[in-house]
């Protein structure tokens, strides 16, 4: 079901690119309301994310798109906490800082059109003309800033750190690379999508990357209907992941884990299907 409202979605996204609809703003309201909607029914819930958004914590929030889980953190961060959202592609970035503006309490936003990656300068961006959430790091494309987290954060005062949500189409890894500093220091819950087709496009693959979680100390969760799961084993993993290719999963220190669930975290061993 969800698989076919996707294409759905995709199709209808590619007339109205290739017609020009999606240029006007009657277009872009249906587009945004579309994806909105589709992230809000058809994605887990969220809500459970807001028990690592202390009172002072930043969020950082690593491929924004237009922003759907940028407003929310913007409304959970209090006391000086802020959330930086990065977005590097020109017509999603004018559609988040829309919606800052528009959605979000004042000054709790800071936009920064870039990737997020392992060096701090410029790299390729990749345009996908049929989906607005499907650009990615390549060998070529459009110049485009880079940042690494560690880097990024050092300018804002180094802040401490509650929540780094990354969905970057395969390149999560290099996110942590340039992450490591933050995630030795503050050690934040890690919300990030695993994709196992778009990371071995990448060059590393969804084994590789819940690898390094685990070695970083990290613990493989689930997010559902407002919880979090106790710690998610192989089979738990693969049985999450088989159902589209890829899954969404909370990263939690393992100190901060159940304690049903404090070995070191599995990996998964398949390919999307």
């Amino acid at each position: 079901m969800i698989r076919l409202l996707q294409r759905l979605l995709l199709s209808g996204y590619s007339v109205a690119k290739s017609t020009g609809v999606i240029d006007t703003r009657a277009g872009k309201a249906v587009m945004h309301a579309a994806y909105f909607g589709y992230k809000r029914w058809l994605e887990p819930s969220p809500s459970a994310l807001r028990a690592y958004v202390q009172p002072g914590a930043w969020v950082v929030d690593v491929g924004a798109n237009l922003g759907f889980y940028t407003r929310l953190f913007a409304r959970w961060v209090s006391q000086g906490g802020k959330v930086i959202a990065l977005e590097p592609e020109a017509g999603n970035f004018a559609g988040l800082q829309r919606l800052v503006s528009g959605q979000c309490p004042p000054g709790t936003v800071v936009p920064v059109r870039a990737v997020a990656s392992e060096i701090d300068g410029n790299l390729r961006l990749r345009i996908n003309p049929d989906s607005h959430a499907d650009h990615r790091i390549a060998e070529e494309g459009l110049d485009t800033p880079s940042h690494r987290l560690d880097s990024l954060l050092a300018i804002h005062g180094d802040p401490p750190v509650g929540l780094i949500k990354i969905d970057v189409q395969g390149a999560e890894p290099r996110v942590l690379a340039g992450a490591g500093e933050v995630l030795r220091r503050h050690r934040p819950a890690v919300y990030m999508e695993v994709d196992n087709a778009a990371l071995l496009e990448a060059g590393s693959s969804a084994d590789a990357l819940l690898d390094s979680m685990r070695q970083l100390g990290y613990v493989v969760h689930q997010v559902s209907r407002d919880h979090v799961s106790a710690a998610l084993d192989a089979g738990g993993i693969a049985t999450q992941m088989r159902r589209l290719g890829y899954a969404d999963f909370l990263f939690l220190p393992a100190p901060e884990s159940r304690a049903a669930a404090t070995q070191n975290s599995p990996t998964y061993t398949g390919t999307s299907a």
